[in-house]
C-alpha cells in the first residue's frame, strides 16, 4: 500500500530573522514562559552554533518551528525537553544537520510530528513521544541521510509510525531506527520506501488496525521502476499483534513487490493477523534466524495464503518477482489447523535459491508444508520439493509460551531447549555473535534465541 502524499507534509512557515549576538562559545537558549524566547517559532534557529542547546521550559507550544540549525557530528546543537513540555505542532528540519531533539512530547500536530526534509541530514530524535499526529517521524522531500531515530515512542497516529518516502539513504550514511516502541498506528508500524536503512531491536505492536493493507515492519516500492525498498537491514525486532480484517496483510515483516537484497534476521513475530514474514515478488533476500509462533490469526478469513511464512508473487498480474532468495535456519511454529508453517506459491516455487535448515512444527495437528500451492504429506516430501539442504520438522520444546502474555512480552518464554545436534547451519551469511536478547552465540541457533543448555 502507498504511503500518504508527500504534499501533506510540505509545510510552509516563515523563519524569524533573529539574529544572536556574535559568540565564541555555546550556550542554552531558554525557551518558553519567562526564557529569553516565548516559542519554538521565535527561536533565531539559523543563527545557533554548534553545541549550542536549546532548553523548553514546562508549558504547552503550538505555533510551528522550522529548524535549520547546523552542528557538527562532535558538537550537535539540541534541542531538549522534559516534564511538562508538550509540543502540538510538528517539528520541521529543513536544510539541518546534526541537530539532536531529546525528551519531547509531541502530540495532536495535524501532518506528522516530526518532518525531515529538504537536505536535512544526520537528524536525531531520542527519548520522544510521538502520538495523535497525523503520522509519527516522516523523513522525505529531499532529505539526506545518517539519521537515528533511537528509543521513541511513537503510538496512536493516525498513519504510520514511521515513515520513508523516497528517500535513499547514501552509501555510508544509512539511516538507524533503532530501540523504539511503535504501536496502535492506524497503517504500518514502520514504512520504508527507500534504501539503506537499519530497522532493529524494536518491539512493534497492534498497528494496522484503522486501514487494510498494512504490516508491523513494511519495505515498498511504487513499481519495478522505482529505486526503493532495497538493500535494507531488519533485525532484532520484536513484532506482534498487526491487524488485519479485511485484506491479506497484517504481517510481522513484509518485504514486498520490488524489494529486494534485503537483510531480516533474529526477528520474533507472533500472534499477527496475517504471516510472521511474507515475500511478495520480492527478490534476493536473505531471511535468517527468525523464530515465528502462532501468527496468521486472519480475524478477519480474508487471507489466501495461510501460513506463518510466505513466498509468492501476484499471479493476477503474472509478475514473478519473488527468485533467489536464500531462507536459512528460520524457526516456525505454527499452532492453528487451518494454517501452514510455511506457504511457496508456483512461482516462488520455480526461483527459490536456497530453504536449508528451518524447523518447522505444527502444534495443531494441521499441514505443516505447502510447495508449488500444494500441500505435502510431511518432512520428507518438503525436502524433496525445495531447493538446498535439510529442513527438520520437531517441537523445539519452548520455555513457556505463556510469558509471550506479559506486558510488555518475554520473548525468553520461545527459547528453545533442542538437542545440540538440532543448530542451525554455519554457514548462514549473517555476522552476528549474539541472539535476540544478547545471549552469546556458542552455537549456529536455529531461530532467534539461543537454546537453553
Amino acid at each position: 500500500m502507498s504511503i500518504p502524499r508527500r504534499a501533506l507534509h510540505r509545510l510552509v512557515f516563515g523563519a524569524p530573522a533573529l539574529i544572536l549576538p556574535h559568540r565564541a562559545t555555546a550556550q542554552v537558549v531558554d525557551v518558553g514562559t519567562g526564557g529569553s524566547f516565548v516559542s519554538l517559532a521565535t527561536v533565531p534557529w539559523a543563527s545557533l552554533r554548534p553545541g549550542d542547546e536549546v532548553v523548553l521550559r514546562p508549558g504547552t507550544y503550538s505555533l510551528p518551528a522550522v529548524i535549520t540549525s547546523r552542528g557538527t557530528l562532535e558538537r550537535p546543537i539540541v534541542v531538549r525537553g522534559g516534564p511538562g513540555v508538550v509540543v502540538r505542532t510538528s517539528i520541521v528540519l529543513e536544510g539541518a544537520r546534526h541537530v539532536k531533539l531529546s525528551g519531547l512530547v509531541i502530540e495532536r500536530a495535524r501532518h506528522s510530528g516530526v518532518i525531515v526534509r529538504r537536505g536535512s541530514a544526520f537528524i536525531t530524535v531520542e527519548g520522544c513521544t510521538v502520538r495523535q499526529c497525523g503520522l509519527g517521524l516522516w523523513i522525505g522531500d529531499g532529505a539526506g541521510g545518517g539519521h537515528r531515530f533511537i528509543d521513541n515512542f511513537l503510538h496512536d497516529n493516525q498513519t504510520h509510525g514511521v515513515a520513508i518516502d523516497v528517500i535513499n539513504a547514501p552509501v555510508g550514511e544509512e539511516t538507524l531506527i533503532s530501540g523504539n516502541r511503535i504501536a496502535r498506528n492506524v497503517m504500518h508500524g514502520v514504512e520504508i520506501n527507500g534504501n539503506r536503512y537499519i530497522v532493529e531491536k524494536n518491539l512493534v505492536w497492534d498497528n494496522g488496525h484503522g486501514l487494510s493493507g498494512t504490516s508491523g515492519i513494511h519495505t515498498f516500492a511504487r513499481d519495478a521502476r522505482q529505486d526503493a525498498g532495497k538493500d535494507n537491514i531488519i533485525r532484532y525486532n520484536i513484532i506482534w499483534g498487526q491487524k488485519e480484517t479485511t485484506g491479506q496483510d497484517g504481517n510481522g515483516i513484509q518485504l514486498d513487490q520490488w524489494c529486494d537484497r534485503n537483510q531480516v534476521y533474529f526477528n520474533l513475530c507472533f500472534g499477527n493477523d496475517g504471516a510472521g514474514i511474507v515475500l511478495f515478488d520480492a527478490a534476493q533476500n536473505r531471511v535468517d534466524n527468525n523464530t515465528l509462533y502462532d501468527n496468521m490469526r486472519d480475524s478477519g478469513g480474508r487471507h489466501a495464503y495461510k501460513a506463518d511464512l510466505v513466498l509468492a508473487s501476484d499471479f493476477t498480474k503474472n509478475v514473478d518477482h519473488v527468485f533467489d532468495n536464500v531462507l536459512r535456519n528460520n524457526l516456525v511454529v505454527t499452532r492453528r489447523a487451518p494454517v501452514a508453517c510455511v506457504y511457496v506459491d508456483p512461482f516462488a516455487a520455480r526461483r527459490t535459491r536456497e530453504m536449508a535448515g528451518n524447523l518447522y512444527h505444527h502444534a495443531g495437528n494441521g499441514t505443516a508444508f505447502v510447495w508449488n500451492a500444494t500441500r505435502l504429506g510431511g518432512l520428507a516430501a518438503w525436502n524433496a520439493a525445495k531447493p538446498g539442504g535439510p529442513d527438520l520438522s520437531a517441537d523445539p520444546m519452548f520455555a513457556d509460551p505463556q510469558r509471550l502474555m506479559a506486558d510488555p512480552p518475554d520473548p525468553a518464554g520461545l527459547r528453545p531447549r533442542l538437542p545440540a545436534t538440532r543448530t542451525g547451519s554455519n554457514a548462514n551469511g549473517v555476522s552476528v555473535t549474539r541472539d535476540l536478547l544478547g545471549a552469546a552465540l556458542t552455537l549456529p541457533p536455529i531461530g532467534a534465541l539461543q537454546p537453553t543448555a
